[in-house]
């Protein structure tokens, strides 16, 4: 007869996990052209690799975004070792992003380059704009932008609402509006398609009547205080009238205190 002894060594729960040495990212990173506002259509997720590249369960990722909102502010590794979130973009244009991170190891970021959405708007850089009467022009801009702001690069068309008033000639962001009388007040209207937004024109009348002349300047009157005592060697140019029958261009007011 032979006696046969068996010996069981080790832990019959089997080998023990591997600390957690990196994290990962998955998918979810470069999704192409992203509206602003919207959410991505994939999740973004990562995973928790020990140094053998095998997924880490449990473990605690904490997500952070400074644009935007996401799902969850923090998530657990499934058996996998994976994790993710869902992320809605913020409402500006341009390069967004969204971490992963698991404390004590280097975190996981995500890039994408949100887009502006659809034109819903028109902003002028003026809605009301004074010329200073026949030849006065100015240059209106005018920028298409989505319902969050974003500048969309759009060519706009820029008509009067009476060219015997005001002409505009465009340029493709705005357009260049010249005064052809005086006096005068009309509109304008900036439009994309369905899209459109008026603005005002006031033209600026001369700041006197056609029959205003220029008068002559008396210069040499003595000052009189208020007590009535002349100052000694002090002159004073004493102004009859000087209104200029033809405003000068560029000056809408000229004011004289003597």
């Amino acid at each position: 007869m032979v006696a046969l002894t068996v010996g069981c060594g080790g832990d019959s729960s089997g080998p023990g996990t591997s600390p957690a040495s990196d994290v990962i990212l998955v998918s979810g990173d470069a999704q192409p052209s992203p509206e602003v506002g919207t959410q991505l259509p994939l999740p973004l997720t990562i995973r928790v690799a020990d140094a053998h590249g095998t997924g880490v369960p449990g473990i605690t990722v904490a997500w952070s975004t400074a644009t935007g909102t996401l799902s969850a502010a923090s998530s657990v590794t499934d058996g996998g070792g994976n994790s993710s979130v869902q992320w809605t973009l913020g409402t500006t244009a341009g390069n967004q992003t969204a971490t992963a991170t698991v404390s004590g190891l280097s975190p996981a970021t995500f890039t994408v380059k949100a887009v502006a959405g659809p034109t819903t708007q028109i902003i002028l850089a003026r809605d009301s704009v004074e010329l200073l009467g026949i030849g006065d022009t100015f240059r209106l801009n005018a920028r298409p932008t989505d319902r969050y702001g974003n500048t969309i690069s759009q060519a706009i068309t820029i008509e009067s609402a009476d060219p015997t008033i005001v002409t505009a000639d465009n340029f493709g962001s705005g357009a260049i509006l010249t005064a052809h009388v005086s006096d005068k007040t009309t509109t304008i209207r900036a439009t994309i398609g369905s899209i459109e937004k008026v603005g005002t024109v006031v033209i600026l009348g001369p700041p006197c009547g056609s029959g205003s002349q220029i008068s002559d300047i008396a210069v040499g009157q003595q000052h009189v205080d208020p007590a009535g005592v002349v100052a000694p060697g002090r002159r004073e140019a004493l102004v009859v009238a000087a209104v200029a029958a033809v405003p000068v261009a560029g000056v809408r007011r000229v004011v004289v205190v003597v």
